[in-house]
């Protein structure tokens, strides 16, 4: 049984409400768990079946015996660094072949962060209170070293949200305590997301569709698409400083950095969220800014 799920909207800043639920958001695969006639089946949210890559989410840990789904993230929390790490997560969803699966689950245990109970002993909990839905999982799921409820806190979404800054969380999610749970994005459930900030040096820009070439603060060469369509392209474009070009680029003087916001980096070198700021001229010594339109977020 696989059930639409709830998507979040967008918000700039974190804030507090007594009418709201704020949880952690973490940098994982969001799944859910249709336990039903004693079988266990893991979808993702676009509804593909992920049952065969994570077979140590198939013992569900109930304090009774009951058809039961379950929504949730599923991660890989580095024990040594203390945070979550994605690009284990999909090391571990792209095995196909069962000895390496077991042998993964050795070397990257995943564990199931469950944030809301949908259906229950025959019941569709979707109409009900979230605040309800909530008080319903805890009893029911007994939490392991697989399985455990989503930590959240009523109220207090900036202190959520500080939380979330210092462990290097995506963010927060924040939740109507009264609210129904419907499938598409609602209001109901809006993500505050915590950007970093790095600054890159610019390289040039991409040719045949919108993108800023910069070397990454790690040495890598990675191209930005966000927040590089519009006025900082005509003026990095008319700056006087392009010096050569290729097929797929054209390329810059040294002397430019670019202000970058995202709010992961890929073991690729690849930004999630990556969005262009704020471009700064050095090269002459007037520490000329260009600003995008986007605000900061950070």
């Amino acid at each position: 049984m696989f059930m639409e799920p709830m998507l979040m909207a967008h918000r700039e800043d974190a804030f507090d409400d007594p009418d709201y639920l704020f949880e952690p958001l973490i940098d994982g695969q969001r799944v859910q768990l249709s336990f039903i006639g004693n079988r266990a089946r893991l979808f993702t949210r676009h509804g593909n079946e992920v049952t065969l890559q994570y077979p140590e989410l198939l013992n569900v840990p109930l304090k009774q015996p009951a058809d039961v789904v379950l929504d949730g993230e599923v991660a890989y929390l580095d024990a040594a660094s203390g945070e979550f790490q994605f690009d284990r997560l999909i090391d571990r969803y792209q095995l196909k072949k069962q000895p390496r699966i077991r042998d993964a689950m050795k070397a990257t245990p995943l564990r199931f962060y469950v944030f809301d109970i949908l259906y229950y002993d025959g019941t569709d909990l979707r109409s009900r209170p979230l605040r309800e839905r909530k008080r319903l999982l805890e009893e029911v799921l007994l939490p392991n070293s697989r399985y455990c409820s989503m930590p959240y806190i009523e109220g207090e979404g900036r202190k959520m949200y500080e939380v979330a800054q210092q462990l290097k969380l995506e963010g927060i999610a924040c939740k109507r305590s009264d609210g129904m749970y419907a499938a598409g994005k609602s209001g109901d459930w809006i993500q505050v997301l915590n950007y970093k900030i790095e600054q890159a040096a610019v390289l040039g820009w991409r040719k045949h569709r919108p993108g800023l070439l910069v070397n990454s603060s790690a040495g890598q060469r990675t191209v930005v698409e966000a927040g590089w369509s519009g006025p900082l392209r005509a003026q990095l474009e008319a700056s006087g400083t392009r010096m050569g070009e290729d097929r797929d680029f054209v390329y810059v003087k040294p002397g430019m950095m670019a202000s970058l916001k995202y709010i992961s980096r890929r073991r690729d070198s690849r930004l999630i969220g990556g969005e262009v700021v704020e471009l700064n001229s050095t090269s002459s010594g007037s520490g000329r800014r260009m600003r995008s339109i986007s605000a900061w977020n950070g």
